[in-house]
């Protein structure tokens, strides 16, 4: 058990660095884009929590966070980046946002590992009615990303916008999945992680991730007792924080050849 504790953080890096690989899109589908349909559904809700010493000091603080409208400032921010990746017309699909919720939801039976979404079978229709409506060549969802702890490497789970906190340390995170829609069928064409692009030499899967230090003593409290401007500061870094990755992100998904 102990050897297991130990090879655990080095093995869930090789496995997530193994399956960071993005799946490239067909060369006459980026050919052939002219306008794009963008939603977002990462930003609604805080997953803030605390990982103790032992897991009676872990902490889990999950806030609705809607009225600070992380996910209108995310598609906003991603239509920039399909404008520039793709050289396609953007539009935000504000008005079919709701529709798009159940992409945030299991692809099985419980809350197992395997069954975590983005379940992406459930926005098909939407997607194709969407398209015939707005005149779409594709859509781009984002997604929550649920994970194994690739913060901390505990055995805890990780997801979507949050503050992660343990022993003097804490950062905030935006940890999405972007999903790239055909119009014709409904269904994915490929899956990206929100990802910052690499800087060789120094291109760790986890330098690449979506995070930023915040201060561990703010961190540590309950979300109840922090004050007006620490809540609008997380919510000021929280906007900004992945900014530049929609970018990277959707660059992973050209064909290079």
């Amino acid at each position: 058990m102990k050897l297991f504790t130990r090879l655990f953080p080095l093995f869930l890096v090789v496995l997530l660095t193994a399956c960071a690989t993005v799946e490239p899109l067909p060369k006459e589908t980026v050919a052939q884009l002219k306008r794009v349909g963008v939603v977002s559904h990462t930003g609604d809700s805080l997953y803030k929590q605390y990982i103790g010493v032992t897991v009676f000091g872990n902490e889990r603080d999950l806030q609705d966070i809607t009225d600070w409208k992380l996910d209108e400032t995310y598609s906003e921010q991603v239509a920039a980046a399909v404008k520039v990746v793709f050289k396609a017309e953007p539009l935000v699909l504000a008005q079919y946002r709701r529709e798009f919720a159940e992409v945030n939801s299991l692809n099985g039976p419980w809350a197992a590992p395997a069954f975590w979404g983005p379940n992406f079978n459930k926005i098909g229709e939407v997607t194709r009615r969407a398209c015939s409506e707005q005149n779409l060549d594709a859509v781009i969802v984002v997604s929550r990303w649920q994970s194994e702890d690739i913060l901390g490497a505990t055995n805890q789970k990780v997801e979507g916008v949050g503050v992660y906190a343990r022993r003097g340390m804490a950062m905030a995170h935006v940890l999405s999945k972007v999903g790239f829609m055909d119009c014709k069928s409904g269904k994915p064409l490929t899956v990206a992680r929100v990802m910052k692009a690499a800087t060789p030499p120094n291109d760790a899967f986890q330098k690449r991730l979506v995070t930023a230090p915040v201060d561990p003593q703010v961190a540590a409290k309950p979300f109840s007792t922090w004050s007006q401007a620490e809540k609008n500061g997380l919510r000021a870094l929280l906007s900004a924080l992945p900014k530049e990755a929609w970018g990277s992100t959707l660059r992973a998904m050209i064909p290079t050849q």
